[in-house]
C-alpha cells in the first residue's frame, strides 16, 4: 500500500451500480446472492455513514484473504448454545457480516421472547462496522450494547504507559431507539483511531492528529504510514488510561464469556478475526413508568443539543447524527478516494470481475 498525495479529490459514484459491482466480487468468490448482498450492504452502508474505514475500501484486503484460503464460502457460522437468553454462535471464521447479521437477528428474536438476550459470536471473520448492528437492534425498539475484540493478527494498539502494542482497536457500541428518528448510536474504537481510518488517511496522503499514532520506537507521530512501515508503528488508546481500560474490557467481554480467542493467544490466522458480544434489552420489560424510552431519549437529546455551541462549531451534535448528516448529504451516491478505488478495481480483476462502475 502506498500513499498518493494527489488523491484528495474524491471520486463520486452512484450507489446502485457499486452495490452490483461489489456483490459480484463476493459472488465470483463463491458466496450466494443473499450472503453477497448482506456483506455488500454493510460495506456500502459504512461508506454512506461517513466511515470509509469500514466500507468498500476493505475489498482488496478481503480478496487477499480469499486468495490465501483464509476465507472460504463453505465456512459458515454454527449455533453451539441456545439456552433461554444465552446464545453462542461459532463464526468458524466465515464471512463476518453474515454471521454478525444472524447473531443480531437472533438477539432481537431472543429479547422478544425473554426480555433480554446475551449473544456471543466467536471466531468470526471481520464483521465490519459495529454501528450497523446497533442500528438493527434499535430500529426494532430494543437497546443494544456491543463489545468486540480483534484477533488473528498481531496487536496494533499500545496500552497506557507502554510502547509496545498488546491489543487491537476493540470497538464498543451502544444503540438506543428514538421516536420517529434514527437511533442514538454511540460507536467507537477504543484506540485513538481505527486501523482502517489510518489506511484511508494514508491513501489520501493526509496526516493525523499528532500523538494518535506511535512509531516503532513508541514516539508520538502524525504519519499514518508508520502502520505500514517495517518495523511497524502502533496506535494509542483514546483518553489515556480510560481508553486503555475500556479496550481490555472489550477484549474480555467479547472473548471470555464463551471461550473465544483472545489477542493474547497470538494466532496468526492471516485474516482479521472478531469476537462480538451483543446484549439486547427490551426496554418495555424494564419500564415501571409511563414514558417510553424513545420519548425519554428524545428529551435527553434535545436537552444536550440546546447547549450553546462553542466558538467555531456550527451545532452541537449527539451520537448518530454525523452518520445521518452524511447519508443526507450523499443522497444516492458514495464517495471514495482515487487510490482506494484503484485498489478495489485491481482486486475485482483478480476475481475476474471487470464491469467497473463509472464515476459521476
Amino acid at each position: 500500500m502506498s500513499a498518493d498525495p494527489t488523491s484528495a479529490k474524491l471520486i463520486c459514484l452512484e450507489t446502485a451500480p457499486v452495490q452490483q459491482f461489489v456483490a459480484s466480487i463476493f459472488r465470483a468468490a463463491g458466496w450466494n446472492a443473499a450472503d453477497s448482498k448482506v456483506a455488500t450492504d454493510c460495506l456500502i452502508g459504512s461508506d454512506r455513514a461517513g466511515h470509509a474505514s469500514h466500507g468498500i475500501g476493505l475489498i482488496p484486503m478481503y480478496v487477499d484473504t480469499i486468495k490465501s484460503g483464509c476465507l472460504k464460502p463453505e465456512w459458515t457460522a454454527q449455533t453451539i448454545k441456545d439456552d433461554g437468553p444465552f446464545v453462542v454462535i461459532n463464526g468458524r471464521r466465515s464471512l463476518g457480516q453474515v454471521g454478525a447479521r444472524d447473531a443480531t437477528l437472533k438477539g432481537i428474536a431472543t429479547a422478544r421472547q425473554h426480555g433480554i438476550a446475551l449473544v456471543n459470536l466467536i471466531d468470526s471473520h471481520h464483521v465490519g462496522r459495529i454501528g450497523h448492528y446497533g442500528e438493527m437492534v434499535a430500529r426494532e425498539g430494543f437497546v443494544g450494547m456491543f463489545w468486540v475484540n480483534v484477533h488473528g493478527r498481531k496487536p496494533t494498539v499500545v496500552p497506557f504507559g507502554a510502547r509496545e502494542p498488546r491489543f487491537s482497536t476493540n470497538p464498543h457500541c451502544v444503540a438506543i431507539p428514538r421516536r420517529g428518528a434514527d437511533p442514538f448510536l454511540l460507536d467507537f474504537a477504543t484506540a485513538e483511531m481505527a486501523v482502517n481510518k489510518a489506511r484511508v488517511a494514508f491513501a489520501k496522503g493526509e496526516k493525523v492528529r499528532h500523538g494518535t499514532l506511535l512509531d516503532h520506537q513508541g514516539r508520538p507521530t502524525d504519519d499514518p504510514g508508520v502502520l505500514w512501515a517495517n518495523p511497524r508503528g502502533s496506535i494509542a488508546t483514546f483518553g489515556l488510561h480510560k481508553g486503555s481500560g475500556l479496550a481490555i474490557v472489550c477484549e474480555l467481554m467479547s472473548a471470555v464469556l464463551a471461550g473465544g480467542p483472545l489477542v493474547a493467544d497470538q494466532d496468526e490466522a492471516g485474516a482479521i478475526l472478531n469476537n462480538m458480544t451483543a446484549l439486547v434489552i427490551d426496554p418495555r420489560r424494564m419500564a415501571v413508568g409511563d414514558e417510553p424510552i424513545e420519548a425519554a431519549t428524545d428529551r435527553m437529546v434535545e436537552w444536550v443539543k440546546s447547549a450553546a455551541a462553542a466558538d467555531g462549531v456550527d451545532a452541537v451534535l449527539t451520537p448518530g447524527e454525523p452518520e445521518q448528516i452524511n447519508r443526507a448529504r450523499l443522497g444516492s451516491r458514495i464517495e471514495i478516494d482515487p487510490a482506494t478505488w484503484s485498489d478495489i478495481c485491481k482486486a475485482a480483476a483478480k476475481m475476474g470481475v471487470s464491469d467497473v462502475p463509472r464515476a459521476i
